[in-house]
């Protein structure tokens, strides 16, 4: 290592005094009791050496108390050492430093000062025994914790010089360690932006404390990282919700950082986060709570959210809470007024992430490249919740272990779309690997008059056997608020398929029929039509919450596929008393229906309904002109007719 330097605390002191601006501090913990629940708890159960991971931005959340006296720092209960990885990220010092700044209660910076002394006398990095307390993620993590208390705590009132002078060269130890087991492959992971913040973060609030050569490395390394991990339209390639949450999170903070102390950051760094949290803002429905793709939790994000919302990065006129001052301090304000309201429908031209979301409905998809490990077989995978009721679900991860519902978690059969019994597109081989990934072919969005219909191909491949294709098509008849979904296998072998719908947990089904049923989760309702004689409804498992399991149920739709081709249709109606009526279509001058084209007419409870035609194959006897049922004349892949005969123009 370096010569050690001294933290001088004067940019720690310029931070404070425009952060802590007109002391709202004081009155902060009377006016957000309720909201500050999940800190009370955290920080009480920390006086009471019991130690629980329920932040938002946990990655690996653990509600189960455990002694922190009896792991720390270098064990672990249970089998998962995620847990230890959680402890030493050293999150729970941040908790306690607001505590303190909030109460002024003197035994949470006494805690603060026994677990950072603990850690610093108990943990070598260069003892193997040790390891566990130092991964390159979680060192950078962990660093940047250390700072983010800091900035809570009046320093010079609360260290000695010479525990000043312990501190500052335990950072630098920390900055040493991140620099010399940097790799090259942590440019494209979250790993990468999250260690490199950790000494982002000492380099403006403790400047002294990192040379000039590991500065610029530091911001060099920040600057490929965001130019490298982004697509363009605002999705971090890794396709995890969260963690395109905890990359996010992570530069914002050095923004606020940097706009506090007047210091300049990257090229463009707002405008580039801009985008990217506009992006995040269809990663979750309209209560906030995130959609558990991938390998990502249902976790209520409003402050999370809340936070880009202060900075200025997302505008959506959004009643942002007074709550997020504990996190961006006074130099931001409530935005009242948004200056664009996102559209309901997200385009994810790069990532094959797509979603639709407005006041009532919150549906995503996806046909992407599978991503880092982190990804799921999830190509084509629909969810939709209604007013922040969720309805289909991403089932989550349960843990990082080669468990068997973690492999199941990962698996086609837990997304809610076709695919191909014996044979998956995507086979799983272990909790973080892969023995083939599906390929996406293409997707796109077309608009219509009253709606939209999303188109999704990829392909798998049979054991030695060549190739099959699947497709989807949704169609969203935004009028009378009803999903039409077209699912089609094309291969030359007979397969055993399946259709999976993952239902939400505690949600009740009501049977009207063999092809028709009610779901209904609180006052919500859906109407779920198939187009499949017989469903099954199978008991499952899912995760929503990393080490939590949930009992659900899920609807499966299972056909033999008799010849080449094979037709799924699905229609959901967004409420109760939809019916669904199959149509009949016809080739010019045929008696006869056609058998490649498959309608459907979806009625809602008002009597308003559109017909919707699906041609699963190009016609190449007779006639290419076609009839509807109604005598409507049409040709093509997809046709649509409103209640007055009007074919609808796909855009």
């Amino acid at each position: 290592m370096r010569n050690q330097a001294l933290l001088n605390t004067q940019a720690l002191k310029d931070y404070q005094t425009h952060f802590f601006a007109g002391g709202w501090q004081k009155s902060f913990a009377a006016e957000h009791e309720m909201q500050l629940g999940k800190l009370y708890e955290r920080t009480e159960r920390l006086l009471r050496d019991e130690l629980i991971f329920n932040d938002a931005l946990d990655m690996e959340a653990c509600e189960v108390p455990h002694s922190l006296s009896r792991y720390k720092w270098h064990e672990f209960p249970g089998e998962d050492s995620e847990w230890a990885y959680m402890l030493n990220r050293h999150g729970f010092l941040v908790d306690l430093a607001m505590m303190y700044r909030l109460t002024g209660k003197v035994q949470y910076v006494e805690k603060w000062k026994e677990l950072l002394w603990s850690f610093i006398n108990e943990s070598d990095m260069d003892n193997v025994e040790h390891c566990l307390a130092w991964r390159v993620i979680d060192t950078g993590i962990r660093l940047t914790n250390w700072v983010k208390s800091l900035a809570y705590l009046d320093l010079e009132d609360l260290l000695t010089p010479a525990e000043l002078g312990q501190l500052s060269y335990a950072i630098q130890q920390h900055i040493w360690f991140i620099r010399k087991h940097y790799v090259a492959k942590y440019d494209l992971s979250n790993w990468g932006v999250l260690a490199v913040s950790g000494i982002a973060c000492v380099a403006l609030l403790c400047p002294e404390l990192v040379d000039e050569e590991t500065a610029a490395w530091t911001w060099d390394k920040l600057t490929l990282q965001l130019s490298l991990q982004f697509y363009q339209d605002g999705i971090h390639w890794e396709q995890s919700p969260l963690y395109h949450h905890e990359v996010l999170n992570s530069f914002a903070y050095l923004l606020q950082l940097s706009e506090y102390l007047d210091v300049p950051l990257l090229p463009d760094l707002r405008i580039n986060l801009s985008r990217i949290a506009f992006a995040s803002y269809y990663y979750a429905d309209q209560k906030d709570v995130l959609n558990a793709l991938h390998d990502s939790d249902s976790a209520v994000f409003e402050t999370v959210y809340d936070v880009y919302r202060y900075l200025g990065l997302l505008h959506d006129k959004h009643p942002q809470s007074e709550f997020a001052k504990l996190w961006v301090g006074a130099k931001y304000k409530v935005n009242s007024t948004a200056l664009e309201l996102p559209p309901p429908l997200f385009v994810g031209k790069e990532s094959g992430f797509y979603a639709w979301k407005d006041a009532e409905i919150y549906a995503s998809w996806f046909n992407g490249l599978h991503g880092s490990s982190h990804g799921h077989a999830a190509q084509g995978h629909f969810t939709l919740n209604v007013a922040g009721t969720p309805f289909f679900i991403s089932t989550g991860r349960y843990t990082y272990t080669d468990h068997p519902l973690r492999l199941m978690l990962k698996s086609e059969q837990a997304h809610n779309a076709l695919h191909v019994e014996r044979h998956p597109a995507t086979q799983i081989k272990g909790s973080w690997s892969y023995d083939q990934l599906a390929q996406p072919i293409g997707h796109s969005v077309r608009m219509f008059e009253g709606g939209y219909v999303a188109s999704l191909q990829w392909q798998g491949e049979y054991q030695d056997e060549g190739i099959y294709v699947i497709e989807r098509e949704i169609i969203f008849l935004e009028e009378i608020k009803a999903f039409v979904l077209f699912d089609v296998y094309r291969g030359r072998l007979q397969m055993d398929l399946a259709l999976h719908y993952n239902l939400a947990p505690g949600l009740s089904i009501l049977t009207k029929n063999n092809n028709t049923i009610c779901l209904q989760q609180g006052e919500k309702q859906l109407t779920f039509w198939s187009g499949t004689t017989h469903l099954d409804l199978e008991e499952r498992e899912c995760s929503l919450v990393y080490n939590q399991i949930s009992q659900h149920q899920c609807l499966v739709s299972r056909r033999l596929a008799r010849g080449t081709i094979e037709v799924f249709v699905t229609v959901v109606g967004i409420g109760a008393d939809y019916t669904v009526q199959p149509l009949d279509a016809y080739q010019n001058e045929q008696p006869t229906p056609c058998s490649t084209i498959h309608g459907v007419r979806v009625m809602n409870a008002e009597q308003a309904y559109c017909d919707v035609y699906y041609t699963s194959a190009d016609i190449v006897s007779g006639d290419k002109l076609c009839y509807s049922s109604s005598g409507q004349p049409f040709y093509g892949k997809l046709n649509l007719f409103n209640e007055k005969g009007q074919r609808l123009q796909l855009k």
